[in-house]
């Protein structure tokens, strides 16, 4: 099991989803304002748990999976 290295905590929905069999996108917010904005969405590498910022506001964003 690998912790990703989040700055915010995880959305519970949407749930995160698999790009490709290493990578992970996920939507974040901090703790002290769930339920508003601002969400931003990760790219985080599952076997390093290394994660990296793709958009700042990503209120706009919903993942799926394909």
């Amino acid at each position: 099991m690998t912790k990703l290295q989040l700055p915010d905590q995880t959305i519970d929905w949407p749930e995160p989803v698999f790009e490709d069999a290493t990578h992970l996108l996920a939507l974040t917010q901090p703790e002290d304002v769930m339920g508003a904005i601002p969400r931003k969405l990760h790219r985080c590498d599952v076997t390093t748990g290394a994660c990296k910022l793709l958009v700042e506001d990503a209120a706009n964003i919903t993942l799926q999976q394909p």
